[in-house]
C-alpha cells in the first residue's frame, strides 16, 4: 500500500520542477487534482500531477511545449485557448494545462462558456459534471481531428445549463477544489479565483431563490457541484463550506 504523505511530497516536488521552465514567462501556476483537494490522504502511486499554467499569449510558448518543428509550425497557424501536454516522470503522469490570460478570464467570470484545447492525443471517456444539488451530467468528451496536426481539438465546458440547471465545468471545478497556487505575478491567480467564487456564489444564490425562494445550503451548495467531493479531505471540505457561506453573505 502506498504512503499518501510520501506520494503527496513526491508530486509537490515534481510540480515545482516542472514549473521552472514556465516561471519567468507565466502569469501564474496552479497545482490541482488530488494533491490539492486531498493532500496526504487520498494521493496514491497512481495519482497524477495536474498543473495549470497561465500565460499572456499561447503561441510564444509553443517551442517550450512541443518538441517537433512540424507540429510547432502547424500550431502557429491555428487558434486555441489552451494546450494540454502529457508526459511521465519518475513513474508519475504529469498533465500540464497551459491557458492564455484571455481563456483564464473566461473561466473566472463567464456564466456559461466552452474553451478549445489542443491535445497531442485523444481524450477518451466521460466527465461526470455536477450541479448545486449534486445532480450529475455525463459529458462525453468531444475530440475533433485536425488535418495538419497529430493531435485533436477538445471542446472543454467551463459551465453550462442543462434542463434549466447550472453545471460546473472541468477547469472551473479544478479552481474551486482547493487549488494550490505555486506561483503568481501581482496576485493575478488569487484575484481571478476570488472573482470566480463571487460569480459562482451569485449563480448559486439565483438558482436557489428561483427554485426554493430561499437559500438552504443543505439542499444546494457549491461543494455538491464539485466532482471529487467524495475524495476530498475533511479540512478541504470545511474550507469550501466556509467560502460558500462567506461569498453568499456578500450577496444577501
Amino acid at each position: 500500500m502506498s504512503d499518501p504523505i510520501r506520494e503527496t511530497k513526491k508530486r509537490l516536488l515534481l510540480a515545482e520542477h516542472e514549473l521552472e521552465k514556465f516561471r519567468n514567462i507565466s502569469l501564474g501556476a496552479i497545482l490541482a487534482g488530488s494533491v490539492a483537494y486531498s493532500p496526504n490522504l487520498n494521493v496514491t502511486e497512481k495519482s497524477d500531477v495536474d498543473l495549470v499554467i497561465i500565460v499572456k499569449k499561447l503561441k510564444p510558448i509553443i517551442p517550450i511545449l512541443i518538441e517537433y518543428k512540424v507540429e510547432q509550425d502547424a500550431l502557429q497557424k491555428r487558434f486555441f485557448e489552451g494546450y494540454c501536454i502529457k508526459k511521465e516522470k519518475e513513474g508519475v503522469p504529469i498533465s500540464t494545462h497551459v491557458l492564455s490570460e484571455d481563456s483564464f478570464d473566461i473561466i473566472s467570470k463567464c456564466f456559461v462558456a466552452n474553451i478549445r484545447v489542443y491535445r497531442q492525443g485523444e481524450k477518451t471517456g466521460v466527465y461526470e459534471l455536477k450541479g448545486f444539488e449534486g445532480n450529475t451530467y455525463s459529458y462525453k468528451i468531444k475530440n475533433i481531428p485536425l488535418a495538419d496536426l497529430p493531435g485533436v481539438r477538445t471542446i472543454v465546458p467551463i459551465s453550462f445549463i442543462h434542463r434549466d440547471r447550472y453545471y460546473i465545468g472541468i477547469h472551473r471545478d479544478k479552481l474551486l477544489s482547493n487549488p494550490i497556487i505555486l506561483y503568481e505575478k501581482d496576485e493575478f491567480v488569487s484575484r481571478k479565483i476570488e472573482k470566480l467564487w463571487k460569480m459562482v456564489a451569485e449563480n448559486l444564490y439565483d438558482e436557489s431563490m428561483r427554485l426554493y425562494s430561499d437559500i438552504d445550503i443543505s439542499k444546494m451548495n457549491i461543494l455538491n457541484a464539485l466532482s471529487k467531493k467524495e475524495k476530498m479531505s475533511p479540512k478541504v471540505i470545511e474550507t469550501i463550506k466556509d467560502k460558500t457561506n462567506f461569498y453568499l453573505s456578500k450577496i444577501k
